[in-house]
C-alpha cells in the first residue's frame, strides 16, 4: 500500500495554507483511489486534534493560535513518516519552510519516495542549501512574503 505524506508550507500563510493542503489530499485520492493509497495530511491531523476553527481567519502567525503546539505537532508527523510513509508529497512553495524542508530530509534519509506538486521545484534545494537560509530558487507563486 502507498501511504503518502503531505508536506508543505504553513507558517505565513492564510489560514496556514489548510485549504492547499485539504485539496492536495483530495486530488492524490481522486488521481488514484482509496484502495491502495493512504494519505496523510498534517492539516486535517490538526483540525482534528484542535478543532474545526483552529486556523479560520488566521494569517499564519503560530501566535493566533495558542492552544496549538508546534513542538508536539511536528514530532507526531516525522515519527508518522518514520513508521508509516512511502512517500512524501511536496506542496508549492515546500523550499520556504522550515517544517517541510525536515520532513523532506528524514524522506531521503529514509530512502523514500520524494514527489513534488511542482516539478520545478525539484533541484532548487540543493542550490537554497549551499546558498544559504533565505536563498530561493525556482518557482514563486506570488505568496511568499519573506
Amino acid at each position: 500500500m502507498r501511504r503518502v505524506y503531505i508536506a508543505g508550507p504553513m507558517r505565513g500563510r492564510p489560514e496556514f495554507n489548510f485549504p492547499a493542503f485539504f485539496a492536495a489530499e483530495e486530488r492524490l485520492y481522486d488521481e488514484h483511489g482509496h484502495e491502495d493509497l493512504l494519505v496523510f495530511n498534517p492539516a486535517r491531523r490538526d483540525v482534528e486534534a484542535y478543532g474545526e476553527d483552529l486556523v479560520t481567519g488566521t494569517t499564519g502567525k503560530l501566535e493566533e493560535i495558542p492552544q496549538f503546539s508546534l513542538r508536539e505537532a511536528l514530532g507526531f508527523d516525522l515519527d508518522w513518516i518514520c513508521r508509516h510513509a512511502t512517500e512524501v508529497y511536496l506542496l508549492k512553495g515546500w523550499s520556504l519552510s522550515k517544517g517541510a524542508t525536515a520532513e523532506r530530509a528524514v524522506a531521503l534519509a529514509l530512502g523514500l519516495d520524494v514527489t513534488y506538486e511542482n516539478p520545478r521545484e525539484t533541484e532548487t534545494q540543493g542550490e537554497a542549501d549551499a546558498y544559504g537560509e533565505g536563498y530561493y530558487v525556482g518557482f514563486d507563486d506570488g505568496q511568499y512574503d519573506g
